[in-house]
């Protein structure tokens, strides 16, 4: 039986996490009504990697305990539930454009629906729910897109080096001895 966490796995979900916290900390207005952070960019990595899920939910707590108990719990919570769902969508859809713009998708709208709400406890919020919705829904999408393009080019060589597209015969040694060294 193998392990999830292996110590590469184990590295690079610290890596999501510290880089998210960081982005997020560092960035002014990301944890205000009207935001677009630039963190959620990285919400696309459950596509291709499953240990982003708990390396996403510990960068948004850390992220968050500035803000309070119901940002650290309800905010988390809400990036927990869109990672998962992300992950989930990466292993049922096999189409790679597809599963790209499927998986985009929850980060958009689980965050919308629910950090609202944060900001509603808070007593942050000056306007209506369904406002806040739709300009979270857009901070979310910028951030997102902004990660998809990046994704893509990512998944392109993650494609090459796993040998799932056409190499030459070297490049495809090195791909089955990258894809061996992974394991």
């Amino acid at each position: 039986m193998q392990r999830f966490f292996t110590t590469r796995r184990l590295c690079r979900a610290a890596v999501i996490a510290a880089l998210y916290a960081v982005i997020a900390i560092v960035q002014p207005y990301s944890s205000t009504p009207v935001q677009c952070r630039l963190s959620e960019a990285l919400t696309v990595l459950p596509l291709f990697f499953p240990e982003a899920v708990p390396g996403l939910f510990i960068g948004c707590f850390l992220a968050n305990v500035m803000n309070g108990a119901a940002d650290m719990i309800l905010g988390s919570l809400a990036t927990l539930i869109a990672a998962t769902s992300t992950y989930f969508i990466g292993r049922a859809v096999r189409n790679a454009p597809l599963r790209l713009i499927l998986g985009i998708l929850p980060p958009i709208v689980v965050n919308a629906l629910l950090v609202p709400v944060v900001f509603i406890i808070n007593g942050a919020q000056n306007y209506a729910y369904f406002v806040e919705v739709a300009v979270m829904a857009a901070g979310q999408a910028i951030a997102v897109f902004r990660g998809a393009g990046s994704a893509k080019k990512g998944s392109e060589s993650i494609l090459r080096r796993s040998g799932k597209t056409r190499l030459r015969s070297g490049a495809r040694r090195s791909a089955r001895r990258d894809a061996r060294n992974d394991a």
